[in-house]
């Protein structure tokens, strides 16, 4: 089986992210080895080491809390796929301002 349709298949099994496992990390992190050291990937490749990045990048988020790490992988897959839903939401996340603080109410002055 190829490591992308692999990776696919038993990321089924982590789709609640707040208990990540990893399942499908060493064969999204073998799809790039492999097809990550191409010259030249086509489009189809690109689109999968987008999309195997993006899967590391949530990694990082819910399993590892490295930002660092989920930053640098979500670039790549950016980078390699504008189109990439995972990605695109990652950056608008971090893009979107933060809820305004509500100002705490002044003490009751004692007459």
């Amino acid at each position: 089986i190829e490591y992308l349709t692999h990776a696919r298949m038993v990321d089924y099994k982590d789709r609640d992210m707040t208990k990540m496992q990893g399942y499908a990390k060493p064969y999204y992190e073998k799809y790039i080895a492999l097809d990550g050291a191409l010259p030249t990937p086509t489009d189809t490749q690109k689109r999968g080491l987008a999309e195997a990045y993006a899967y590391l990048g949530n990694y990082y988020v819910y399993h590892d809390k490295d930002d660092a790490k989920a930053l640098e992988a979500f670039t790549k897959a950016r980078d390699l796929n504008p189109n990439n839903a995972q990605a695109k939401f990652y950056f608008d996340s971090k893009a979107a301002p933060a809820p305004a603080a509500t100002p705490a109410k002044p003490a009751a002055k004692k007459p």
